[in-house]
């Protein structure tokens, strides 16, 4: 009985973070959009194998899923952010500032 309420929970979970999944074309372009789509879908699988082990772990897959997709989407508004700059920095010399092109390398775009 606790572990059907579990597996509920978590189902109800995932559903309202597919929400977010689904809606990612809102704030990022739809290349990657296909990308996020993929990745929900493969936390439905992860859902399903936590479900058929009936452990109370299957709660952190939706909690997982959401967290994976608030990193995706900050790690893209900051490359986006650092972006301008950058662009800027190249339209007036020939190359990038020390300072952008490490908050480039930390922030993971290369």
């Amino acid at each position: 009985m606790a572990g059907s309420i579990l597996i509920g929970l978590a189902v109800a979970g995932h559903l309202l973070v597919g929400v977010l999944y689904l809606g990612s074309g809102l704030v990022m372009p739809y290349p990657w959009v296909f990308g996020m789509w993929v990745l929900w879908l493969g936390w439905t699988v992860a859902l399903y194998v936590a479900a058929r082990r009936a452990g109370s772990r299957v709660l952190l897959v939706p909690v997982a899923a959401l967290a994976l997709w608030i990193l995706i989407v900050a790690l893209g508004e900051v490359i986006v952010a650092i972006g301008i700059p950058v662009v800027a920095a190249l339209e007036e010399s020939d190359g990038l500032p020390l300072a952008t092109l490490l908050a480039l390398l930390a922030s993971g775009a290369f």
